[in-house]
């Protein structure tokens, strides 16, 4: 039977809550990025049912849906940014798998280019995700309304903000781990096993 002092069982006890904690933050994180791409999906949903209407009402009635192209602007860009952190997290966005499998195959450089790559997105989406909740202050503030049916145009702005934000939230999460493993020289295979290097 193998005896522990009393620093080491600190230290184990230390290293499992910050585990746990990093465990349920990416749990948290995992739930609100499918909330976010279901609501997406309704979004999608809305336009189809939308689209179905404007031109029924165009072609039988020769009534088209008023407000129909400032609905359909709104609703692509709620349908797109809240979709992008759940698409991260599938690693559905689009990136160089065939230069990052063929040429790198795993190990230590392998994560430090997917380090590097997610910080650029990263800045890029910080960019986009404060000039987007900016502007959609500013339209609230302003009250900016659709050229056509006077809806307020700030939701959208503001949809663009919160998925922005939840990927960069999301693409933080996948650079810490990136850059642990890159530290600990875990290898992930092309087929996603994973080893020691």
């Amino acid at each position: 039977m193998e005896q522990r002092s009393g620093g080491t069982v600190v230290q184990e006890a230390s290293v499992t809550r910050r585990s746990s904690t990093f465990t349920s933050m990416l749990g948290w994180s995992e739930a609100v990025d499918t909330w976010l791409n279901y609501m997406g999906m309704v979004f999608i949903i809305l336009l189809m049912v939308l689209t179905l209407v404007n031109v029924t009402g165009r072609l039988l009635f020769n009534w088209p849906f008023k407000g129909y192209i400032d609905a359909q602007e709104m609703m692509m860009a709620l349908l797109v940014f809240l979709s992008l952190a759940y698409c991260q997290l599938k690693n559905g966005n689009i990136r160089f798998e065939l230069f990052m499998t063929k040429f790198l195959k795993g190990g230590r450089t392998y994560h430090l280019v997917e380090v590097f790559y997610l910080l650029i997105a990263l800045t890029g989406f910080i960019m986009i995700a404060v000039f987007s909740l900016q502007t959609a202050i500013h339209s609230l503030v302003i009250q900016d309304v659709t050229p056509t049916v006077h809806w307020p145009i700030w939701p959208a702005r503001l949809g663009t903000a919160i998925g922005s934000i939840f990927l960069c939230i999301r693409l933080l999460i996948q650079i810490t781990q990136n850059a642990t493993w890159a530290v600990v020289g875990i290898r992930h295979a092309p087929d996603g096993a994973a080893g020691l290097e």
